[in-house]
Parts: C-alpha cells; structure tokens; sequence
C-alpha cells in the first residue's frame, strides 16, 4: 500500500507557532519572506494585504474565542476556510470556517452555518468524526473552529489506489465510517452526505467524516421533505430524489455506494449514467451488484448489494444487523495473509476487539 506513504499534506507547518502566536498577541506581524515586523492593530481582521517591505502577500491575523486565525486554506460552500491555532496550545491545529456578516450576506447562510456547528459540536468527541471546538457570530463574521484532520480525502486516496482498496482493508474503513454514522444516529441526527470529498484517511489507516452541513435530526429528515434537492447524486438515496422522508437506511444507502466506488475505483454509475441513475432509483429499476463487483467473495457482494436496494425495506435493518455481515465477510478475508503493515495491524485489533 505504497499510497499510504504518500498521504497528502495539504497544510502548512512552522516550528515556532508559540512565538509566532506571542507575537500576534501583542498585534505584531513577521513576514515569513523578509522577517520585517509590523504591527496589525488598525488592520481589518482577514484581510490580504501586502509587506511594506518586500510586498509578500500576508493574511492579517484574527482572534476568535482562544483560537488565532493565521492563514487560508481555502473556499468553502458558505465563507472561506483558514487555519487556526489554539492559544494554550499552538500546535493544535483547526480549519476555521469564517463567513463575513453585512448587508449584502443572506441571513440564510448565518443560519445554516450556525446550525451546522451546533450540531457538529453535540457530537463531543468521536475518533471518527471531526471535533467542533467553537463557534459562534461576534457581529462581524459568523465562524465554526473544527478541528483540522490531516491526511487523504478518500477520494484520493481511491484514484491512488488505482483499482480499488484492498478488500479487508475496505472493510475495516467501513466500520469506521459505520461508528461515525451509528453515533451521529444515537445523538438523534442523519449525517446525509457521506461521499469520499467528506471522508479523511488518517496516516494510521482510520477514518474521519467532516462536514456536517446537510445533517439533520431524525425527526426533520423524516417528516420534512422539501423541494430542494441537496447531495451528491452519485450517492444520494433514492428516497431523497423522490422526496420522500429518510432516516438512517437512508446513510447506509450512501455507505454502500461510497464503498462500491472504494472496492471498484470507480462510482456505480458513471457521470454519463445520471439520468439512468435517477430513472433507477425513482422507477426501482433493480441493478444487480455482483455483476459489477470483481470481488471473488460472495458475502462481499451480497453486503454491498443489500446496503444499495432501492426499497429500504430490502436494506439492512439496523447497525447490528450490517456489522454482523460485515463480520462475516471478515472472516472469510482473515483466511488470506497481508503484506499490508496497517492491515495487519487492524486485523489484530478487530480480532482482540471481538474476543473481548
């Protein structure tokens, strides 16, 4: 698993965070190109500007709560995205996503980002979802600090992968992405967008789900269907494209598709085959997994194919019930060795995890 050496660092590192942090704290700057100090007190917080010395191109520093804002890292769907570190320890790392209040920002969106914190920040701490640490709307940008997981977007690391991840390996990445989903239901909520792009791939070989934008509790994904369409399509239960209520089949239905297209390397249906897709899951048009599945175990297939049935009735019917299988299918791949360091390693915890 050679890709697993090559996990993508997206995020910048410094030695002297501390330092830099005391500095910000007196509302200094040190430009990273030409060391010249400046001070930032009557600057606007976020904004771009230029060194007066060299004109390297420098993000005004921003306190939020106990969390300094210290450079970008990207757009988001609502605001931008920066990187944060905590005062009383500025190794710990956030991706602070910032959205700018004033006249021209739709109440909408300070709504939904809000909410989505709220919501990610009742989930406490789980080892596979990402960690809310604040939020909040201080009356000139509305802002949620979560925690900042390093690694690879599942995405990636299946286009890595070439052809599909190693069976058991898949296997073990579901059960995490099932503690996410599982403990995310127990809390009362859906998660309602699992697809690879929310997915990271620890340098440990566990996984982490973050974006809890389309989350919603159990009983609003039921009873409140709407005409707004959200989701990937590619992994959107049917029911949602028929508008009808969901509730936590409706996830599994995503698992199974997020898994065929780790399995496979590629998604069910293609880009091209989205009207097919719809013309599927709307009309039940039944497709049959196995034919689609180079996998030469049977009980592999027939989870894949039970977690993507059109009718959710013909889904699994609880999280035990999936994990029972899940097992099932384990054991049949504990029969084989591994050169795989990580797999191996999990292997040995799953087995000490069932003896237990």
């Amino acid at each position: 698993m050679s890709f697993f050496k090559n996990l993508i660092k997206n995020f910048s590192r410094s030695e002297n965070f501390a330092e830099r942090l005391a500095e910000y704290e007196q509302y200094i700057y040190t430009c990273k190109s030409c060391h010249q100090q400046m001070s930032f007190d009557e600057s606007e917080p976020l904004a771009m500007l230029n060194c007066p010395s060299c004109n390297e191109l420098f993000l005004v520093p921003c306190k939020l709560d106990e969390w300094w804002v210290t450079a970008p890292l990207g757009g988001g769907g609502m605001g931008a995205v920066y990187e944060g570190h905590y005062t009383g320890d500025p190794e710990l790392r956030a991706a602070v996503k910032v959205l700018q209040t004033g006249d021209n920002i739709n109440p909408l969106f300070l709504g939904l980002l809000i909410k989505e914190a709220e919501i990610g920040a009742s989930f406490g701490v789980h080892p596979n979802l990402a960690q809310v640490y604040s939020y909040g709307n201080d009356g000139i940008s509305a802002y949620m600090i979560m925690a900042l997981v390093e690694g690879t977007r599942f995405d990636h690391f299946i286009d890595n992968s070439k052809y599909g991840a190693a069976e058991e390996l898949s296997m073990y990445f579901m059960l995490d992405i099932l503690g996410g989903l599982e403990y995310m239901f127990q809390c009362g909520y859906l998660y309602r967008d699992l697809k690879p792009e929310n997915i990271i791939v620890k340098a440990d070989g566990t996984i982490t789900l973050v974006d809890y934008g389309l989350c919603l509790s159990t009983d609003d994904a039921w009873y409140n269907c709407d005409d707004d369409i959200m989701g990937s399509p590619l992994y959107m239960p049917p029911e949602r494209i028929r508008g009808e209520g969901e509730d936590f089949r409706a996830d599994l239905y995503s698992l199974g598709m997020v898994m065929f297209h780790c399995l496979e390397g590629k998604t069910y249906f293609s880009q091209t085959e989205l009207m097919k897709l719809i013309e599927c899951q709307s009309g039940g048009l039944r497709v049959q997994t196995k034919f689609k599945m180079k996998t030469k175990i049977p009980q592999l297939s027939e989870l894949i194919d039970t977690l993507i049935r059109i009718n959710r009735d013909e889904r699994f019917q609880s999280y035990y019930d999936i994990r029972l299988k899940i097992h099932e299918v384990l054991l049949e791949l504990h029969k084989n060795k591994t050169e795989c360091k990580i797999t191996r390693r999990r292997r040995a915890e799953y087995i000490a995890a069932c003896q237990s």
